[in-house]
């Protein structure tokens, strides 16, 4: 099974449940209030479908070794999705493989480095939602595990033909790769706007209506789509969809609790003035 899901599903309820329940203690909201809580929570289940559930590649070749090459046509606005195909080698040299990927356009290239790491035994295939996603021996299992990295995905920089070579290739762990062109995701700048405008309307609603949290709810919950869309992918779904909480929490809670706390926070002279007051009452 896919618990990816069902970790979004929880964060997601984690913060949206307390901030209904509290959002329903207001008999008058803004009309903004409850389409800007719909859009926060619909930017995490629609990233996260996004990368879970890529749309088919255009196309797919497989290139190992230093200087392996291949051409590849991509589309505007595509990525590549780097698979690891894993040797059948089970010793302890054969847990990491270091590649290098030159992309070269007709007016353009980038260059993109990353690593397949996985635990060396006898368990070397993933088989993810039902398409071979990581193929070496016989035995299937249903994604990376628990310090594995299997796949990763990059943002191709142009489109056209391209022509790809490995610069690097250093390690046992995986016989080969798969490189496959898919649609981009939506855009980190896309996500990073709505999330920084939701945010902004969840503090008004918070400051000026005294509505407990609410522009840290939905920093949460904006920001959460921003992580996810980079680390996750089909194969590392579960560890992408986890580290993508922390930092989403310490961005959505830190800076717009900062920024709450300084605008309800009572000028020092006038809670002198109302203690004064209630000490002569």
């Amino acid at each position: 099974m896919n618990w990816a899901p069902v970790v979004v599903a929880v964060v997601i309820g984690v913060v949206l449940v307390p901030a209904v329940l509290r959002l329903r203690n207001f008999s008058k909201l803004p009309l903004a209030t409850w389409p800007a809580l719909v859009l926060a929570t619909a930017a995490p289940i629609v990233m996260t479908w996004n990368l879970l559930l890529p749309p088919p590649p255009t196309m797919t070749v497989d290139m190992s070794g230093t200087g392996g090459k291949a051409d590849l046509t991509v589309p505007p606005q595509h990525s590549v999705l780097v698979t690891g195909i894993l040797s059948d080698a089970d010793d302890a040299s054969a847990n990491k493989t270091d590649y290098s990927i030159k992309f070269t356009g007709p007016d353009w290239f980038q260059q993109e480095s990353g690593a397949i790491r996985r635990k060396a035994d006898n368990s070397l295939d993933v088989d993810e939602l039902g398409t071979e996603a990581v193929r070496g021996s016989q035995r299937t299992r249903g994604g990376s595990r628990w310090g594995e990295d299997l796949q990763e995905r990059f943002d191709f920089e142009g489109s056209g033909d391209v022509k790809a070579e490995l610069t690097l290739w250093n390690g046992k762990a995986a016989s080969a790769i798969e490189l496959a062109v898919i649609p981009s995701p939506i855009p980190t700048v896309v996500l990073v706007a709505l999330g920084v405008v939701l945010t902004c309307v969840g503090l008004w609603i918070e400051v000026r209506h005294k509505v407990d949290r609410f522009g840290r709810d939905l920093g949460i919950l904006t920001f959460y789509a921003v992580f996810l869309r980079h680390g996750t992918t089909p194969v590392d779904a579960f560890q992408g969809v986890l580290s993508a909480i922390l930092p989403a929490f310490l961005i959505g809670e830190g800076i717009p609790g900062g920024i709450a706390w300084l605008l309800l926070r009572e000028p020092k002279g006038k809670r002198g003035r109302k203690d004064k007051a209630v000490q002569s009452g």
